[in-house]
């Protein structure tokens, strides 16, 4: 109790700190590429592009993933980045161009446990979520990491690529689940809605598919509450894939990072998330925001914005940042350098800041 009290008169404080008192980085640096592309007003029908991806690497790198214009990203690779003058890698990532204003666009990084490999994955998505023509569509890069070269690039709509769910295992294996067909039955009292997946193991780096799953899943709205997912037509495969993923059951797949036990509600905000974990799980970031919400929860207004360092080990307040009050996305995310931790955000998609952590 009297930690949690500690803690709250802390951040209460930190509130009351104008820009001038909150904490300055040890190192700025500005990556040689576009700012971020802001989703905003435009006159001609525009794409909402997601905003900029940071993580860290095994061999404590920066990677570093910008919209630009043009359905272009820009990949970065920064080795050296808690000097004056870090090592800049850049690859050009060409997403699959659409004019439709309504398409959405998301994008996602993953690594392979040993650092070998990096996935980019660009989705694009058009139409109602039960629709059975609803349009996933994907652009997959596989880089290798220790060139840092493209060595895939693959335009496809295979459920397995294209907004599917993926996931590294223990072992390294990239198990990826995807909605095949989603049939929609709806009555005045009832909506029944069907699955149909493919899941499978994908090998690196020509992503093929072994061990694969077929599955449906069953759930119905009744009452304004759904139902526990109901799992029917498995086939024969599906035992192996659970083994090879080290779950349980389907509705597991395609698996999951272990659950990083830490109690946040100390940090006296409503709204808050984690950005990051570090490898050894030790050290979590959070952004956290605290305000008030207005016509039904369509207007929400800012009191206060923060990203905090967690002590995973014995929940103590390691670091504490103030934020603009407005939505921008600030990635963050722990590296490691000098034998000590950093909290590295990136502002705009290209102004690094280094906070060292004790």
């Amino acid at each position: 109790m009297i930690r949690l009290i500690c803690v709250i008169i802390l951040i209460s404080a930190a509130w009351l700190q104008t820009d001038a008192q909150a904490p300055v980085p040890s190192n700025t640096y500005t990556i040689h590429a576009q700012k971020e592309r802001r989703s905003g007003f435009s006159i001609v029908p525009t794409v909402l592009l997601p905003s900029t991806m940071l993580v860290a690497t095994p061999d404590n790198a920066l990677l570093v993933l910008i919209p630009q214009t043009g359905g272009e990203w820009t990949l970065k690779r920064l080795y050296g980045w808690e000097a004056s003058h870090p090592q800049e890698q850049t690859l050009t990532i060409k997403g699959n161009p659409h004019s439709n204003k309504d398409m959405s666009v998301t994008t996602d990084m993953v690594q392979d446990p040993h650092g070998a490999y990096l996935l980019v994955r660009i989705d694009s998505r058009l139409g109602a979520i039960d629709s059975p023509n609803r349009i996933r569509e994907a652009v997959v890069y596989v880089i290798d990491l220790h060139s840092f070269t493209i060595i895939l690039r693959r335009i496809t709509t295979n459920p397995l690529l294209a907004s599917s769910q993926w996931h590294f295992s223990k072992e390294g294996l990239l198990v990826s689940k995807g909605i095949v067909t989603r049939l929609s039955a709806k009555t005045p009292s009832l909506n029944t809605v069907t699955d149909a997946y493919d899941a499978a193991v994908l090998t690196l780096p020509d992503l093929s598919s072994t061990t694969s799953c077929h599955y449906s899943q069953i759930t119905e709205l009744h009452e304004g509450h759904w139902t526990k997912p109901i799992v029917k037509n498995v086939d024969d495969g599906c035992a192996a894939l659970l083994r090879s993923a080290a779950v349980s059951s389907l509705e597991d797949l395609p698996g999951h990072d272990e659950e990083t036990p830490i109690d946040l509600s100390m940090l006296g905000a409503p709204d808050r998330s984690i950005l990051n974990v570090n490898r050894e799980k030790t050290l979590a970031v959070v952004e956290c925001r605290t305000g008030h919400s207005y016509a039904d929860g369509e207007i929400f207004m800012t009191k206060s914005r923060w990203i905090a360092v967690m002590s995973i080990l014995d929940g103590r307040l390691v670091f504490y940042l103030p934020l603009p009050h407005n939505w921008n996305p600030i990635p963050g995310v722990i590296a490691f350098a000098n034998g000590k931790n950093y909290l590295i955000i990136v502002r705009d998609g290209v102004k690094i800041e280094t906070y060292p952590l004790k």
